[in-house]
């Protein structure tokens, strides 16, 4: 069979038996054949190079290594089932080795080995795997006390540390308790001034009523005159028509005269009698028609001092919001007068920059001014422009567009062509082109404004500098400096002594030419320019005015780049103290002259290397972050 024909093999390879037989021959029968069936034989190659001496029948054992020991062991494997299946196979893999080709037969796989090992030795392998299985026992047991010793360590390390946290926690907590007890001391010293804040607002609430009730008098008298006057024309047209009878009276007598020249002396001393009669009646008429219009003139001459002595209380922006707006309604059927008032109320809240309340109160004022005195008055239409600019300055354009139509429908419907009022329409349509961005078409369309207002008046007639000051404007918005700078020159001839609208003209073309001056680093004409801007400015519109203040410290600005400090320190304070009376601490104007405030006291230290002004500078870097509000 394959086994016999595998010990043969072994035989003429190796030149012995897979089994030594003196060792067979010593252990007896029964171990002999434990020993064949269960032990396997040595590699032939191994068998060979342990040989001592060596055989001379036997092959290298390099010859023997791989193939031949793997065809002879496959031989000789105790299992049938993996030995070859017939002698074929034996040789057709012998012949497949000794043409170099793979043989069939190959090395036992070490799961075999290892169950033969197994199977050989049952107890020893018995035995380790249970030293092995305790040996394993122990190690998770000593894992698991050093992970267990390792966790209690953690646990005492996070215990230590919340212990440092917690006594953290109580040291930021009294810290928060000594700066609870500083706060709440300086929230009582604060109480303390608001009360005194308090006391001053109602004495200077109390002030304001009284300013009020005068007011509301002069109202009333205004009132009263203008009850006067129509009780005056009444008499007046009742005098007249007395005269008129009398006239009938006096003609009728007159026929009756000629046509009883013949009757009797009575009818004659009748008819003398009805004449005398009647001219009586004519003077007596006459008289009351005279007192009529005396009283009338009075009235009208009354009429105009009132309303000029409300035109000075509302002037300067002294009188409150609140204030105007209470004698607005107070005036009632006085339209007219209400509506200078609303129009005063739209200003106010243009300078407050609150465009929404500005816009409100203008069209209550349009309302009163088409209820006094037409949709197609001069005023209307004018309060109309006002509305124009408020509503392109808040970007309603669409509704700018309507309005702007209707002032132009409205001018063509009442107005001969070469009127004024087309004129202030053409503004209105170029400063709409400024407000859109098409600062070429509103460059073109107010250049030809000029051009009519020079053929209609002289170029240097205020209402043609005004326009040119509009020009300038365009060109410093399309960066136009050159011609921006000349128009503004050329405005400057208006004469200080013109009326308030050219010298307002004047304060802002002097102001913003300094601007530009300044901005091309010629201080010294820029001082200058501001300088006369101010003095105008004064005149125009008063030095308690946000307006004059404005352009006040522009001048000081100029004066502190020319390092003129004391001086500009002087002024700066003044346009912050108005500004803040008039617009309020938190208005951007009024923020920013406090920040010019806190550049003067740097740059000034800075100039003499010193630290002087370093509490001024810490006191209006706090107003500006509002930590601290400026002293009154």
């Amino acid at each position: 069979d394959v086994y016999a024909l595998g010990v043969v093999l072994y035989r003429l390879l190796t030149g012995t038996l897979p089994f030594d037989t003196y060792k067979l021959g010593e252990v007896g029968t029964t171990e002999a054949y434990r020993i064949i069936r269960e032990v396997d034989p040595k590699n032939p190659s191994s068998r060979v190079q342990q040989a001592d001496p060596p055989s001379s029948r036997s092959m290298p054992a390099r010859a023997l290594k791989r193939d031949l020991d793997w065809i002879t062991l496959k031989c000789l494997e105790k299992d049938p089932s993996r030995r070859y299946a017939s002698v074929n196979e034996v040789i057709a893999d012998l012949d497949n080795y000794l043409s170099s080709r793979p043989v069939a037969a190959g090395a036992p796989s070490i799961a075999y080995k290892l169950g033969k090992f197994v199977r050989r030795n049952t107890l020893p392998v018995a035995v380790a795997s249970t030293l092995l299985l305790a040996a394993g026992i122990a190690l998770v047991i000593v894992i698991a006390s050093l992970a267990r010793e390792a966790s209690t360590r953690v646990e005492r390390d996070e215990y230590q540390a919340k212990v440092v946290q917690l006594e953290e926690a109580n040291t930021r907590l009294e810290i928060s308790e000594i700066r609870t007890r500083e706060v709440n001391s300086e929230l009582q010293t604060r109480n303390a001034q608001l009360a005194e804040t308090q006391t001053e607002l109602e004495s200077k609430n109390a002030q304001l009523e009284q300013q009020s009730q005068a007011l509301q008098t002069a109202v009333e008298e205004t009132t009263r005159l203008a009850d006067q006057e129509r009780q005056a024309k009444e008499d007046a047209q009742r005098a007249r028509e007395q005269l008129a009878i009398a006239n009938g009276d006096l003609t009728q007598a007159l026929e009756a005269l000629d046509a009883s020249l013949d009757e009797t002396q009575e009818a004659r001393d009748r008819a003398e009698a009805a004449l005398v009669l009647a001219e009586e009646n004519a003077r007596l008429a006459a008289e009351a028609a005279a007192r009529a219009d005396t009283e009338a003139d009075n009235f009208r001459r009354l009429y105009d001092e009132a309303e000029q002595s409300v035109s000075v209380l509302t002037q300067g922006d002294r009188i409150p919001t609140d204030v105007l707006e209470r004698i607005a309604d107070a005036l009632g059927s006085e339209a007219f007068l209400r509506a200078q008032i609303l129009e005063r109320l739209a200003q106010r809240a243009v300078a407050d920059a609150d465009l929404t309340k500005a816009i409100e109160a203008q069209r209550s004022a349009l309302s009163a001014f088409t209820g006094a005195l037409g949709s197609d008055h001069r005023s209307t239409l004018a309060g109309h422009l006002n509305l124009v600019e408020l509503l392109q300055r808040a970007g309603r354009t669409t509704q700018a567009k309507d309005q702007l139509d209707l002032v132009i429908a409205a001018a063509n419907r009442s107005f001969e062509p070469d009127d004024p009022i087309f004129t202030e329409i053409d503004l209105a349509r170029a400063n709409a082109l400024m407000h859109q961005k098409k600062l070429g078409e509103a460059l073109t369309l107010i250049t030809q404004v000029i051009e009519n207002l020079e053929a209609q008046h002289g170029p240097h007639h205020p209402r043609t500098l005004s326009a040119v000051r509009h020009r300038a404007m365009v060109h410093a918005a399309m960066n136009n400096a050159s011609q921006a700078e000349a128009d503004y020159r050329r405005v400057l001839v208006i004469n200080s002594s013109a009326d308030d609208d050219a010298r307002e003209d004047l304060a802002i073309a002097a102001n913003n030419l300094a601007v530009l001056l300044r901005e091309r680093g010629n201080l010294s004409e820029a001082q200058a320019m501001l300088a006369r801007a101010v003095w105008v400015a004064r005149g125009v519109w008063g030095p308690s005015n946000w307006r004059t203040a404005m352009v006040q410290a522009q001048h000081a600005s100029v004066l502190a780049a020319q390092q003129d400090f004391e001086d500009a320190e002087t002024k700066l304070l003044e346009a912050h103290a108005i500004l803040s009376t008039t617009l309020g601490d938190r208005h951007t104007e009024t923020r920013a002259v406090a920040r010019e405030l806190f550049n003067l006291y740097t740059s000034w230290d800075q100039a003499e290397g010193s630290t002087r002004h370093a509490g001024k500078v810490s006191r209006w870097q706090s107003i500006l972050v509002g930590t601290s509000r400026p002293a009154r």
